[in-house]
């Protein structure tokens, strides 16, 4: 929700990293959030299990340099019911 760039702590993971910047917005990806390190996909976290099941499985330590890309959501959908 707040593109920039962030100073976090040494011991910062993905997900505490995205809490300081307000997390995606309503076109951001909840499953394909990307940690770029030298220009590389380093790690793919889906924060849609961390939210719906509390896997931390993908949640890495950052490194200096690092950035979290939240790219836009492939296919969005809305339900609707018709009075």
């Amino acid at each position: 929700r707040k593109p920039g760039a962030y100073t976090v702590s040494g011991v910062s993971t993905v997900i505490s990293a995205m809490m300081a910047s307000g997390g995606p917005n309503q076109n951001g990806s909840l499953r394909r959030v990307q940690v770029k390190r030298a220009d590389k996909v380093v790690a793919e976290l889906d924060l849609y299990a961390f939210l719906a099941k509390g896997d931390k499985g993908a949640d890495i330590k950052l490194q200096d340099g690092d950035t979290v890309v939240i790219p836009a959501a492939k296919r969005l959908f809305s339900c609707y019911e018709e009075a």
